[in-house]
């Protein structure tokens, strides 16, 4: 992979029409430490810091779905549980692919269950 493809969101028209044309899909224009490419997947604005990813109501966790993502079907997203933090230690929880047209994605935590858990979202871009 030459990295054309990831760059791809960045360029027509979602890069154009969001001000970023040309920057990198793992770039963060904004700074907001969010990547270009998960901008795109959650519908954020790439030039203006947009935090938080997403909101925690009770032992729920859940993400919104961009809608030029979810259009286009090139993204797919995983919510990613750990105990640690420590690299290798992720297990993929939920999981919608490239296409799913549902707006959100969530995972419930189960209390006490083990008493520490953290989660994280996950988004590929996939190939056409």
């Amino acid at each position: 992979d030459d990295g054309s493809f990831r760059d791809a969101i960045t360029s027509q028209p979602w890069g154009t029409a969001n001000g970023i044309p040309g920057q990198p899909a793992d770039g963060d224009y904004d700074n907001d430490g969010l990547s270009n490419l998960e901008e795109y997947a959650l519908g954020k604005s790439p030039t203006a810091a947009s935090q938080p990813a997403g909101t925690l109501s009770g032992n729920t966790i859940t993400f919104t779905k961009g809608g030029a993502a979810i259009a286009n079907g090139d993204v797919s997203w995983v919510i990613e549980t750990s105990t640690t933090l420590a690299a290798g230690s992720w297990t993929a929880e939920v999981t919608q692919s490239a296409g799913d047209s549902t707006p959100t994605i969530a995972y419930t935590f189960t209390p006490g269950t083990p008493a520490k858990k953290f989660a994280r979202l996950k988004v590929v871009l996939t190939t056409p």
